[in-house]
């Protein structure tokens, strides 16, 4: 496989996960590039799913067109792949850190192609793989132009050009078998192992089960667990691949796949801490439906049972007050009263409701945003006031006067409520931090859906409908 460059967000800082385990004897990078002469360029490392720059050289000089910069420090490099680089150029190519200085030398005419290393058989190997797998890869997309341009009638050559493809991948899985057998425990071989894919036994036929089984071996080949790997490109690739094209998205399954991930990578501290902070955050900011759950989940599991143990107490703190504040209002629990008042002045009491579904619109008149939503949510009112759905626009303010002159001017024939002397705890009960705030409640007042937008409603009962008869 090709290992190829994301897009770099570039950080000139250091990420705050430090690994226990490093190289001995710091960082000593020779580095001489032809036809190159930039002002200096940059050691850069993968981390979960950014690029960080770890260290910067200096062009020491330019000998007969060569560029020549040295990365040297005391500071000990931890096991990944790391990158050199110059953004708004073409320079750019891999390594593994070695704990013996060694030189890497290319030109800008062919820069992986021409690299070489002195001084490092772990990286000549590793450098040896990725320029085989990348002559590789031209051989093969030669071969794939040749065969679109073949007519369909010409059978033959169409054949010849598919057994040149077949040799060709017998000779990468022969290359790959090598590095596996006699440097296992290579960069090079934990590289092939992570592009590996489980190979589903011929006796499972069903699409069902190819699923269920490619899910349960997906790590198989791929040790999350290992601070080598989460510092390369692959790392969180993987955990996106697993997490959103193998986990239904159901709260219950979203949870049952992060705790998965979580379990997977506790051998090593590092990993450990790294995917307990990735995936609560991740949750815990998440706009898919039942994100909170899972985040709630979570946290309690690791951060407030203890397991955090690199957590201080002022964020337990915050984590442990942000779990009460989501719970009374997740997916799937019967939702808090609402007491109000309507334009009149009537009492408003959501128990007093019944309808087979309720949106209730939190807004701000003076909100840029909610002026945008609220037409679009009326619209969806509108729609579906037939079938007995009922609309409640609450706003979050208390100035009567100015929500008056807000349902006046937008035409807001739904049930209008506001809380103008603070007594319903709506505001905390919904957890409304920004607005528009939109929620959908089921016949039994369960919360079925949150923080949807506007134009989704309708499309979101419809399905609920349909999936819930």
């Amino acid at each position: 496989m090709i290992l190829n460059r994301k897009t770099s967000v570039w950080l000139l800082v250091m990420l705050l996960f430090v690994s226990g385990k490093t190289l001995a004897q710091g960082t000593d990078i020779d580095v001489k590039i032809k036809n190159f002469s930039a002002p200096e360029i940059y050691l850069g490392y993968y981390f979960g799913d950014k690029e960080y720059v770890r260290d910067t050289a200096k062009l020491l000089s330019d000998q007969n067109g060569a560029g020549h910069y040295h990365f040297k420090s005391e500071e000990e490099l931890n096991p990944g792949i790391y990158f050199v680089v110059k953004p708004g150029s073409k320079l750019y190519f891999q390594f593994v850190p070695d704990e013996k200085p060694f030189s890497l030398t290319t030109d800008t005419l062919d820069i992986m192609g021409n690299l070489k290393v002195t001084g490092s058989p772990k990286n000549a190997l590793f450098l040896g793989y990725q320029q085989f797998i990348t002559e590789q890869n031209g051989v093969a997309q030669a071969i794939q132009q040749e065969m679109a341009a073949v007519p369909k009638e010409q059978t033959e050559v169409m054949e010849e050009l598919r057994s040149k493809l077949q040799e060709m991948d017998k000779k990468v899985k022969a290359k790959q078998f090598e590095v596996l057998q006699q440097h296992p425990n290579s960069m090079a071989a934990k590289v092939i192992k992570s592009t590996k894919r489980p190979e589903i036994p011929a006796s499972i036929t069903d699409r069902f089960g190819k699923l269920l089984y490619y899910r349960t071996h997906f790590w198989d080949n791929f040790d999350l667990s290992d601070p080598a790997l989460l510092r390369t490109q692959f790392y969180n690739n993987k955990v996106e691949e697993y997490m959103e094209k193998l986990t239904y998205p159901h709260p219950d399954s979203l949870y049952q796949s992060a705790s998965r991930l979580i379990e997977l990578a506790k051998g090593n501290e590092e990993t450990f801490r790294y995917m307990v902070v990735s995936q609560t955050n991740f949750f815990e900011k998440g706009t898919r439906l039942g994100s909170e759950n899972v985040f709630v989940k979570l946290a309690k599991k690791y951060y407030l049972s203890g397991q955090a143990t690199w957590t201080d107490e002022e964020t337990i703190s915050k984590v442990k007050e942000r779990v009460e504040q989501l719970e009374p209002n997740l997916l799937y629990k019967k939702a808090a009263p609402i007491e109000l008042r309507d334009p009149e002045g009537n009492e408003l009491s959501l128990d007093e409701h019944n309808a087979p579904y309720t949106v209730l619109f939190f807004y701000d008149p003076d909100c840029g945003h909610c002026k945008k939503e609220t037409p679009i949510a009326l619209d969806a009112f509108h729609e579906l006031r037939d079938q007995g759905i009922e609309f409640w626009g609450i706003t979050t303010v208390t100035d009567t006067e100015k929500w008056h002159q807000f349902i006046e001017e937008r035409g807001l024939d739904w049930i209008n409520g506001e809380d103008p002397y603070v007594q319903s705890n709506f505001r905390y009960d919904y957890d409304i931090r920004t607005t528009p705030m939109i929620y959908v409640l089921d016949k039994d007042k369960k919360i079925i859906a949150k923080k949807i937008a506007a134009e989704n409603i309708v499309k979101f009962i419809q399905m609920y409908q349909k999936n819930n008869p």
